[in-house]
């Protein structure tokens, strides 16, 4: 109802109630300011177009009226661009980064007119040369050799001209697409909305699995998807995952001059250029893997000078970008990133948004430079910075440490609590000013020579941006001012280095308790006597909030104990929730209780095995999901995912899982494998048990490897023995202090506690598994068994001279010590499935010289089984038909072809007298020996 007197109703001032409201609600909560918006520093000043006939000691003027922004492509003008030069401009486009970066390199004063005009060419020339084409093919190739061309004779007016032209036709063409109704929106796809078709996401995993990702290509296929990042709901999540720099806060601490500086040269960028992936989505510039990727494709012995001495262009600069020398603006730009919101949760209807988890890709050549920079020796400094306190980073086999020591530790010391503590948004919260502190007081030296790269990563609020160059990049209203930069290579270990002075303290007050604290990156790991360990946690919650600005969530952690001490667990607790797993509807079962440490569940029997099982139902949703996107018309590629990953997605849960955990999930999952791999092959029903049970051939053939014969799909209950064993022998000989190590120097443990000590000994010494499985450890027990169904798995003829012969106690590989990079694991199993090989050939040369299984096994030879391994694209892509036909031949099951024409006749009605009328046959012999 409009007011009495006819005006506008008055909007009542912040803060007040509304009128009408209760009063006794009490004043309303004072409404919060707006964020402000995010620091940008100072830019260069933008100065009049330069003229096409500027002296040669003007070079890179024609960029002057052209902000660093601009330059980098962040906004509506940015444009798509090439993903890769063409191999035959490879040494032109090589040369051209030499003259770029070696002019970059080569500038004393950064604040002058020249180097300002340097660091900009860096900027946009990528963009000049490589920018999308009008024309595909030929024509576009020779577009890009014109303006490569162009850049090398040094007429930048021309190339800046046409970008310009270019990116503001791109702007004003999304600008009116943003303006239409968004039900007129179309997508690249086709359809309106956001959604990207099948086509489009099969084509591209074809791609990633001819390359060899398979595992990304498997990825792409199973991910949930993308928010709509036009939702304003989707953008208020993402803000609560960006907290903004606090008003007043200081800046970064000063870099004092005589901090160690980083160096890299052009053999270490040679390495990780070559090292970088294909196919991976960039981030909010226009660098992309691939095109650094060619820099190390260049002829062997080239003449142009240039060419030569691209990478030594690209170290020199980056030796300063690493070192901080450049000024703040060219790091606000380079450090910004592209964000994309992966969907985490599905939203509960279609009014609903969904819960989102913000992915930030950075620049690609910012990662690589900073890669190169992460020597073996810079990794080796940190990881004795951290040990043993942090195992999630730069630790060798740091996961298994973390596991097997908590539970062995709990199993030895039961009146133990265990309490996993979880961090609210920790990699984007912890303070700055904190972690800037740790790395310049590190009075080892270890990690301080990271403390300029850190610096000038950190320094600036770095823009983020959502979308991409095909559709343009929209900067989002907030920036990455906190914490570490999403996407980044250094951010992990920053975060444990920010952490690292807390974690020992807690650690410290731990151990005079018997108990020790742990970290995988972000996940604390807590264990101790229930009396001590959640006085000591509050302190620790304390610590961590006021000095790094961390928040501990105890509504999302978790603890434990044994049920014999529940009670005491009980009247110390406090706010920290018991890990529990419900049973399934309907059982009548109780509830079971554990915890999840680095993925892996320890705690009751009951617990872990329904964690298992949860696990492996989210496997077999996957498969679902592949078979029902390739099935039907991809089964090559569905073959390549299914042998390469689907087969492999439980491997991490064998490893730390005791087999007899497991046994229910890999049953089941080994069912699913089956039935993907009986749609991926279209052969036959390789999952029904009535028709192709365990001891069958063709199930056998189905689970040996390639190389023996098979095709590779190994049976997850076969494989948990020499899995579980394989993590352990990485595992438990770092848990204790070695004192007797080769060369007479100690080596430090992950988890030397008396407990441990007295329990387990030191096995790196002794050599020897016999105090653990001598004793009352689940584990030491759990080995051991695994061990002798291993060997009456084998036999007695075939544990000769091999891995397995020996007792469990003894253990070992190689010539009887114990080898840190020996793979426990591959030896195991490699007897193992030798010892089915050699069974299924004396089966198979018993069988009627005219028995299909057996004329296909005697028919092998090397090059027989090249199809199980072809990449489902080019020249070894098969047509479906084809494809079934040579799984079935290769197996010696009938022919899918030939099955539903078995005993017609053969030829015409003279043929088949002259051929005494031989009928079509269920494998299809009759037919390719008939003459037609």
């Amino acid at each position: 109802m409009a007011p009495e007197d006819g005006g506008a109703r008055p909007r009542p001032p912040p803060g007040a109630a509304l009128p009408g409201a209760p009063a006794d609600r009490g004043p309303a909560l004072p409404v919060p300011p707006p964020p402000a918006p995010p620091r940008v520093p100072p830019m260069p000043p933008v100065r009049s177009p330069a003229g096409p006939n500027d002296p040669a000691q003007a070079r890179f003027a024609a960029l002057d009226h052209l902000t660093p922004v601009q330059c980098a492509g962040l906004g509506l003008a940015s444009l798509p661009a090439w993903t890769a030069p063409p191999a035959f401009l490879r040494s032109e486009y090589a040369a051209a980064n030499q003259v770029v970066f070696d002019a970059a390199a080569s500038v004393a004063d950064y604040s002058s007119v020249d180097g300002e005009r340097a660091l900009k060419m860096t900027l946009i020339f990528n963009s000049l040369l490589l920018r999308s084409t009008a024309h595909g093919g030929r024509r576009g190739a020779a577009a890009l050799a014109r303006r490569m061309q162009l850049f090398l004779d040094g007429d930048y007016s021309t190339l800046v001209s046409e970008w310009e032209r270019e990116g503001a036709a791109k702007a004003a063409a999304r600008q009116a697409h943003r303006a239409a109704p968004s039900s007129a929106r179309r997508t690249r796809s086709g359809s309106a909305g956001g959604s990207v078709s099948k086509g489009r996401l099969v084509r591209r995993s074809k791609r990633l699995a001819a390359r060899g990702r398979v595992g990304r290509a498997a990825r792409i296929l199973e991910s949930i998807g993308v928010a709509d990042d036009t939702d304003q709901r989707v953008i208020d999540q993402l803000r609560e995952k960006h907290p903004v720099r606090a008003p007043g806060a200081p800046a970064l601490p000063r870099v004092p001059d005589d901090c160690p500086r980083l160096e890299v040269d052009d053999s270490q960028l040679l390495e990780a250029y070559r090292r970088l992936e294909p196919e991976v989505a960039p981030g909010a510039s226009v660098w992309r893997n691939e095109q650094l990727r060619a820099l190390t494709q260049l002829p062997a012995n080239p003449t142009d000078p240039r060419v030569r001495d691209v990478l030594k262009a690209h170290a020199a600069f980056a030796t300063k970008f690493l070192n901080g020398d450049l000024p703040e603006w060219y790091y606000y730009v380079t450090t910004a990133a592209r964000v994309i919101p992966l969907i985490k949760k599905p939203a509960a209807t279609v009014v609903d948004v969904p819960d989102v988890r913000p992915v930030g890709i950075g620049c690609a050549w910012r990662r690589a430079v900073t890669k190169a920079a992460f020597t073996d020796a810079v990794k080796a400094d940190a990881q004795r910075f951290l040990f043993p306190a942090q195992l999630g980073v730069c630790t060798r086999g740091g996961a298994s440490q973390l596991i097997f020591g908590v539970r062995e530790l709990l199993d030895a010391r039961q009146d133990f609590c265990v309490v996993s503590l979880d961090f609210r948004n920790a990699f984007n919260e912890v303070d700055r000013h904190a972690l800037m502190h740790a790395f310049l007081g590190d009075a080892s030296g270890r990690v301080r020579q990271l403390a300029r790269l850190f610096h000038c990563m950190l320094q600036q609020e770095s823009p983020l941006y959502l979308g991409c160059a095909q559709a343009g990049l929209r900067q989002l209203p907030f920036a990455s001012a906190q914490g570490v930069q999403q996407g980044s290579v250094e951010g992990m270990l920053g975060f444990a280095v920010a952490l690292q002075e807390d974690l020992e303290w807690l650690d410290e007050q731990l151990r005079a308790h018997g108990g020790v604290a742990r970290a995988g990156a972000d996940d604390v790991v807590v264990v101790g006597p229930p009396a001590e360990v959640f006085r000591i946690i509050d302190d620790f919650t304390e610590r961590v909030h006021r000095r790094l600005h961390l928040q501990v969530q105890p509504a999302k952690s978790s603890c434990y104990i044994h049920p014999d001490h529940a009670n005491e667990l009980e009247a110390h607790r406090g706010v920290y929730p018991l890990g529990c797993e419900p049973p399934a509807s309907g059982s009548g079962e109780a509830d079971a209780y554990g915890v999840t440490v680095w993925g892996v569940p320890l705690g009751s029997d009951s617990y872990v095995r329904r964690k298992l099982a949860a696990h492996a139902e989210r496997v077999a949703g996957t498969s679902d999901t592949l078979v029902s996107l390739l099935g039907p018309d991809h089964k090559q590629l569905l073959w390549t995912i299914t042998r390469v990953s689907t087969a492999h997605k439980f491997d991490y849960w064998l490893q730390h899982n005791r087999p007899e955990d497991t046994l229910e999930a890999c049953r089941q999952l080994d069912r699913k494998l089956l039935q993907q791999a009986t749609v991926a092959l279209g052969c036959g029903p390789l999952d029904d048990d009535g028709l192709y049970g365990e001891t069958s051939v063709v199930r056998q053939r189905v689970r040996l490897p390639v190389a023996l014969g098979g095709l590779g799909l190994r049976s997850l209950e076969d494989v948990a023995p020499a899995a579980f064993w394989g993590a352990a022998y990485r595992a438990f000989p770092r848990l204790l202090d070695c004192h007797s190590a080769p060369g007479g120097a100690g080596a430090r443990g992950s988890f030397e506690v008396p407990a441990l000590r007295a329990r387990i000994g030191d096995m790196r010494s002794q050599r020897c598994w016999g105090p653990l499985m001598g004793g009352s450890s689940a584990v030491g027990q759990a080995l051991k068994e695994a061990w002798a169904s291993m060997k009456a798995t084998v036999g007695d003829e075939a544990v000769q001279d091999s891995a397995l012969d020996q007792r469990a106690e003894e253990a070992l590989t190689g010539n009887g010590l114990w080898d840190e990079k020996a793979n426990m694991q591959h030896a195991l199993t490699s007897v193992l499935e030798g010892a089915s090989r050699d069974r299924l050939a004396a089966t198979l040369s018993a069988r009627p010289r005219m028995d299909p299984e057996r004329d296909c096994w005697m028919a092998l030879d090397s090059y027989a089984s090249a199809w199980v391994t072809a990449p489902p694209c080019g020249a070894t892509a098969m047509p479906q038909a084809e494809w079934r036909e040579v799984a079935a031949r290769y197996l010696g099951v009938p022919s899918p072809a030939c099955r539903p024409h078995v005993g017609k006749p053969l030829g015409s009605t003279a043929s088949r007298r002259a051929q005494h009328s031989r009928a079509i046959d269920a494998y299809g012999d009759a037919l390719t020996c008939t003459q037609m």
